[in-house]
C-alpha cells in the first residue's frame, strides 16, 4: 500500500484529466476529524477509505455525511473505485469517466 500524503497527484492522473480539459493541482492530505465540521457530505472511493473516515466520526450526524462516491450513480451498492495510481492509464480513463458522472450528480443535487 502506498501513501501519497503531502504529494501532488500522480502524473498519469494529471495527464488523463488534462485530456478532458480539467486542471489538477494541490497535494494530498489526511482526512481530519475537523473535516466533519467543514463539509456537508464526504465521499470516499473504497472500503478502506470508508472505514478510516467512519472511525473518526464522533456522532451519527458525522456518520450520515459519509458515503461511497459511486452510490451517486449506483445507489446502495457501495462500489469501490480502485486506486487509480496503480491501475494504469487505460483504467484511469474508466475511473475518470465514473468520477465525471458522479461529480455531475453532485452538481445536480447541489442545484436542487
Amino acid at each position: 500500500e502506498s501513501f501519497t500524503i503531502n504529494e501532488p497527484p500522480d502524473a498519469k492522473a494529471i495527464n488523463v484529466a488534462a485530456l478532458h480539459g480539467v486542471h489538477v493541482e494541490g497535494n494530498a492530505r489526511i482526512f481530519q476529524k475537523s473535516d466533519f465540521d467543514k463539509f456537508d457530505k464526504i465521499y470516499v472511493m473504497d472500503t478502506k477509505n470508508y472505514n478510516d473516515v467512519m472511525e473518526l466520526a464522533r456522532n451519527d450526524g458525522h456518520r450520515k455525511k459519509v458515503d461511497y462516491v459511486m452510490n451517486l450513480i449506483n445507489p446502495g451498492k457501495n462500489e469501490s473505485i480502485k486506486d487509480p495510481c496503480s491501475s494504469g492509464v487505460t483504467n484511469l480513463e474508466e475511473i475518470y469517466s465514473k468520477l465525471d458522472k458522479a461529480t455531475d450528480k453532485i452538481v445536480e443535487i447541489a442545484l436542487k
